[in-house]
């Protein structure tokens, strides 16, 4: 493996840094080599200067698609501080707009576009040479063609392209099941997998068993940034027209209202949010302290995704787990009305099992050895 250039100097020149993290620069060569990646790294680890460092050295447009059109803004907007020319595309931008950016796609390094955007006729049409297709947040597309449809079938954009471009999936967590369903639906060749355990030195986790919403209620008496997790739309909204002043997120808002709720917990000092799991995608919040997990997730590579949201900037996190037999109910009731219940039911299990071991963290690197 040959690279020919300093890597440090362009980390530094760009992003004024004077060093890697981790496997950063072990991914960034062998995109550079023109390989397929998969890295599953723990949020917080700098997932995006392993794409945007090959994106500016390779010849051609990169692009990424992102969940998140509050995300995309941010990226954008930091790139273009650093004097990278990048754009993004949302259903927001008029047509004016969009035109201008698909006439002056030859002078832009980033285009940041959401899965659907991937379907359309006219961005097809206009993108026809990419360098490199990032995929963030992959772990979605284990949630099958009924979430993202498009996502799922992303190899039908791919076979479109004059020319097949190296693909790069990012994610926080994966099992071993997920990553063969992830490399398939991409289409990735031989791809080079980068798998750390999620494990964050600085992020507690604890268990309240029974009176799940007094123990709710105590704890959102202390004032720090929150996210607190539900299953059920429902459940998400009927919390924060209890709370407040809280905010709301769900897959099902309108993108206006995502983004004026993303935007207002993000800048709030101690805000509280409620939200399905559609907050776990592309959140780039830093100072969250507190994750609160309501209602079980399926499977723990969920629980473990969403506990990860707390603590990016590396100081003091806890995620709390208000565990009781009716959160059992709402995960099974989730499961039975899926089509994977025997694998799921064992998922559930293992959650049940965490909730109640004492070395929490043992169980997790466990959990993702086995799996």
């Amino acid at each position: 493996m040959v690279i020919e250039l300093n890597l440090e100097e362009v980390l530094y020149k760009y992003f004024n840094y004077s060093s890697f993290r981790g496997p950063q620069k072990t991914i960034i060569e062998h995109i550079l080599n023109k390989e397929d990646t998969l890295t599953i790294l723990p949020t917080g680890m700098g997932k995006s200067i392993i794409y945007q460092i090959p994106g500016l050295i390779l010849d051609g447009l990169v692009v990424v698609v992102s969940p998140l059109i509050a995300l995309m803004k941010d990226q954008v907007s930091n790139l273009k501080k650093r004097k990278i020319k990048a754009s993004f595309i949302s259903k927001d931008l008029s047509f004016n707009e969009i035109n201008d950016i698909y006439k002056n796609k030859d002078k832009l390094k980033f285009l940041y576009v959401s899965a659907e955007r991937l379907e359309n006729i006219s961005f097809i049409s206009n993108i026809k040479d990419i360098s490199l297709l990032v995929i963030d947040e992959a772990h979605t597309i284990k949630w099958g063609a009924g979430f993202r449809k498009s996502l799922y079938h992303i190899n039908n954009f791919i076979n479109k392209l004059n020319k097949r471009p190296i693909i790069a999936c990012f994610t926080a967590t994966l099992n071993k099941n997920d990553i063969k369903l992830v490399i398939e639906k991409t289409g990735l060749i031989k791809p080079y997998i980068t798998n750390y355990l999620p494990i964050k030195d600085n992020l507690k986790y604890i268990v309240y068993k029974n009176k799940r919403d007094y123990n709710l209620n105590k704890l959102l008496k202390n004032n720090i940034k929150t996210i607190v997790y539900t299953l059920t739309r429902y459940k998400a909204l009927v919390l924060h027209m209890k709370y407040k002043g809280s905010y709301i997120y769900h897959g099902l808002m309108s993108s206006k209202d995502k983004n004026k709720n993303y935007l207002g917990f993000k800048n709030s000092n101690n805000g509280l949010i409620f939200a399905t799991n559609a907050f776990g995608m592309g959140i780039d919040i830093k100072d969250i302290r507190r994750v609160i997990i309501y209602d079980l997730p399926i499977n723990l590579s969920d629980l473990v995704q969403q506990a990860g949201r707390a603590g990016r900037d590396n100081l003091p996190a806890v995620c709390y787990i208000l565990y009781d037999d009716l959160s059992v109910k709402t995960a099974l009731y989730f499961i039975y009305n899926g089509n994977n219940i025997k694998e799921e039911l064992k998922e559930l299990d293992k959650i049940v099992k965490f909730c109640f071991v004492n070395d929490k963290i043992k169980f997790i690197i466990d959990y993702f050895k086995e799996n």
